[in-house]
């Protein structure tokens, strides 16, 4: 079953306290699919938000693009949606710019922006891996003060993934390694990464 476009272009994807937020648009399918017999895949078609000019309202800076574009793909996951199209992939020369032209992981010059890295960072990391749940350092309580931790395992490599962010500010989080593990990598959104040595089984990481 496919949904209609969960577009909320203005807000982060996981706005607090609203209705009709990105995550709250997905549960709403996947109850219409449970209550409806379930056993049917949920697809996201298309989502996505505009690097359009001036910043603000609508139109987001195209690190926040990136950033949004990861954590949706990880709220299609914690809300158990099989797939997700992301609009689109190169932005239209010419004419009027308008809010959804302007969407893409791609400049009208084939230049790329940083939600093209993301994709690609994220992709590499998560394209063989499984969604498990809620990592150690989920806190979610629909507040501004929401820290995110979706885990992710691989059974190919046996390498677990959490994605992390919150929503605002940053945080300094101790994350508690699977027994057996003995090395961890902090990966940014741009690829770069960090060698984090344990102690007592854990990690500490900031978090933005």
């Amino acid at each position: 079953a496919s949904a209609p476009p969960p577009y909320r272009l203005d807000p982060p994807p996981a706005e607090p306290g609203q209705p009709w937020s990105f995550p709250r648009r997905l549960q709403m399918v996947e109850s219409w699919l449970a209550s409806h017999g379930g056993g049917k895949e949920a697809w996201a078609t298309e989502f996505g938000w505009s690097t359009c000019t001036p910043v603000g309202g609508s139109c987001q800076s195209e690190d926040t693009q990136a950033n949004y574009m990861v954590r949706a793909y990880g709220l299609l996951a914690d809300n158990g949606f099989a797939h997700g199209t992301y609009f689109h992939f190169k932005d239209l020369a010419g004419g009027m710019p308008t809010l959804y032209q302007e969407c893409a992981l791609l400049r009208p010059d084939y230049s790329t922006k940083p939600a093209y890295t993301a994709y690609t960072v994220m992709t590499t990391l998560l394209g063989a891996a499984q969604y498990t749940g809620h990592g150690w350092a989920y806190d979610v309580d629909d507040s501004w003060d929401d820290l995110y931790d979706l885990r992710f395992y691989d059974p190919g490599s046996g390498m677990i993934v959490d994605l992390l962010w919150n929503l605002q500010g940053t945080d300094v989080v101790s994350i508690r390694l699977e027994p057996g593990v003995q090395a961890a990598f902090y990966y940014d959104r741009d690829g770069t990464y960090t060698t984090l040595t344990p102690t007592n089984g854990t990690v500490t990481v900031t978090v933005s």
